[in-house]
């Protein structure tokens, strides 16, 4: 038996935040995957930070932010309503 047989392995319950022991975790979990769509629209409708801005009307370190999944500041609704306003792009 080697060292990696000696590794506990625990399965995970799905959400990273409960594994990890994060407050909130189903929050944090629903702001991720709501991020995660929000970057994918960005890119997919190829805006920049600037024009993502502008369609948000929120100032361009808070794009940043969510370019980089810095959620904690940002409530549910606000990035549904984030959301919301760049699925209207065309």
């Amino acid at each position: 038996m080697n060292y990696i047989d000696k590794i506990p392995i625990t399965e995970s319950s799905g959400n990273v935040f409960k594994d990890l022991g994060s407050s909130n975790p189903e929050e944090r979990l629903v702001k991720a995957r709501i991020t995660q769509k929000i970057n994918s629209v960005i890119k997919k409708k190829r805006l920049n930070q600037i024009k993502v801005s502008k369609i948000l009307g929120t100032p361009p370190f808070e794009i940043s932010l969510l370019n980089k999944g810095i959620v904690a500041e940002f409530s549910l609704e606000k990035l549904l309503i984030f959301l919301k306003k760049l699925k209207k792009v065309e």
